[in-house]
């Protein structure tokens, strides 16, 4: 994958299956703390933006996929509640190898989500990152 434009909060990921898409909209990150780990509580850093609005990191969160029709949750949080590597929300599971924020790999357009889906928008297309 070569230059894609860097997510921030409120990205939007693809959805799967059933499941629409959801965006990256739970807490900020004040001081670009994380855990990285499946129990990082943050959807963006607080201490470096792109575009006015906190850079989204590899383990970030996202609200959970809900659909309307059955079954409600995602087949993998029916069957395994630690689906999601022992955390209780998808997370962004990769980035840029060679962009780090805030000791993380800051994500992108593209980047894969642990629930199978990958971030479609909500993107800051002036700011390129590459692999």
């Amino acid at each position: 994958m070569s230059s894609m434009p860097i997510a921030v909060w409120g990205n939007l990921d693809s959805g799967h299956g059933p499941f629409p898409p959801t965006p990256a909209i739970l807490g900020i990150a004040k001081g670009g703390e994380t855990t990285k780990s499946a129990f990082n509580p943050f959807s963006a850093s607080g201490n470096v933006v792109a575009g006015k609005k906190g850079v989204h990191r590899q383990w970030d969160v996202r609200i959970l996929h809900i659909s309307l029709t059955a079954p409600a949750f995602p087949p993998e949080i029916v069957v395994n509640a630690m689906a999601y590597n022992g955390g209780p929300l998808p997370f962004t599971k990769d980035g840029s190898s060679s962009v780090i924020v805030n000791g993380v790999p800051c994500a992108r357009l593209g980047s894969k989500v642990i629930c199978t889906s990958s971030i479609i928008a909500g993107v800051d297309k002036t700011v390129l990152v590459g692999e």
